[in-house]
């Protein structure tokens, strides 16, 4: 609750600050009752009235530690919320009817064995009782995305994974002529955000190239839906190197499908050196510096090991030597791309 007191436009930062000591106050109340969900049995009648002894207790023990000052402040502001009379309040309170449902999205993204228990957070109560029109705009984007959830991917996904300079990129290109099937590269995805002067992302995502650490997966996996839903006509997606993290993986199995197949590429050290020395002429990209070249290799084999790991348990992985020639490379890429589409 705090979190979304915060974002929201207050008029001024008084209010803010306001609406925010009433939710953490909140917050506090629940933390000492528990996480009471309708699968307990307990009533909303019930759950307000141990939310309260809560913060009776609470203001207790504030006393009892010698506090009765901040005691009085605090329970001021809390009587202040219970009112349901002041605009900040009414705010406050939509607010709290608001956060179980963005929770109980996140519990079913985690756990879809949980997703009808926690569908009564959906009810047209709880949309009848959100009305602000920024908090409306939230309620109606989490339950867009519920329902994209609960739905079948329209995407059949290989994941092409390997160290940089494998020819991930090379071969997808290649075999995305094909009808039907799109190349998308989240490292490409990235390099756009970094280019672009508009985007927020733009100096996160250079400090972490230049730190070699894979971005989080929630901005993965954002910007690798903004694609998806430009890509119009195409079933099959080449997603070219991508998961960088178990995070990502974790993530893409988590938030768009359970169901892939994987192509990961080896390729000696020696042989990526040599493909990265040459690319880079001509690539202009930062990560393509020779300078950086082994430590780049070094830190991509470190963080990609225990992700190919668990993509090898995957019955649909293939493995390809890529140390030959570019053709050798395609003919044997084109063979498990061609592979995994007749199953």
């Amino acid at each position: 609750m705090a979190t979304l007191c915060n974002v929201y436009p207050w008029e001024n930062e008084r209010d803010r600050a306001e609406a925010m000591e009433m939710a953490v106050l909140h917050d506090v109340a629940e933390a000492i009752v528990g996480d009471i969900t309708p699968s307990d049995g307990i009533s909303k009648e019930e759950k307000h009235q141990r939310e309260k002894l809560a913060f009776v207790f609470y203001d207790s023990l504030l006393k009892d530690d010698g506090q009765p000052e901040l005691a009085g402040r605090i329970y001021e502001v809390w009587q202040k919320y219970e009112r349901h009379e002041s605009d900040i309040s009414k705010v406050v309170h939509q607010i709290d009817k608001l956060d179980p449902l963005m929770q109980a999205f996140e519990y079913t993204r985690k756990y879809p064995h949980l997703g009808a228990r926690l569908r009564d957070f959906r009810a047209a109560e709880v949309r009848e009782q959100i009305t602000d029109p920024f908090l409306s705009r939230i309620m109606e984007k989490t339950l867009r995305d519920w329902e994209a959830l609960e739905k079948p991917c329209p995407h059949r996904f290989i994941l092409v994974v390997g160290g940089p300079g494998v020819g991930k990129g090379t071969q997808c290109i290649k075999a995305a002529r094909k009808p039907g099937i799109a190349h998308v590269s989240v490292g490409e995805l990235l390099r756009q955000q970094e280019n672009d002067p508009q985007s927020a992302f733009g100096d996160f995502i250079t400090q972490s190239i230049a730190a070699k650490v894979p971005v989080p997966s929630t901005l993965a996996i954002m910007l690798l839906n903004r694609e998806l839903s430009r890509v119009h006509g195409k079933r099959v997606i080449l997603l070219d190197g991508f998961p960088r993290s178990e995070e990502q993986l974790s993530a893409f199995e988590r938030e768009i499908t359970k169901e892939y197949s994987a192509i990961i590429m080896h390729c000696t050290n020696e042989n990526l050196i040599q493909r990265l020395t040459t690319r880079a002429v001509s690539s202009g990209r930062a990560d393509d510096e020779s300078a950086q070249h082994e430590d780049r290799i070094r830190k991509s084999a470190k963080s990609d090991a225990p992700v190919w790991d668990r993509l090898s348990r995957r019955p649909t992985t293939y493995q390809i030597d890529c140390n030959g020639s570019e053709s050798d490379v395609e003919a044997l890429f084109q063979q498990h791309v061609n592979q995994i589409l007749s199953n």
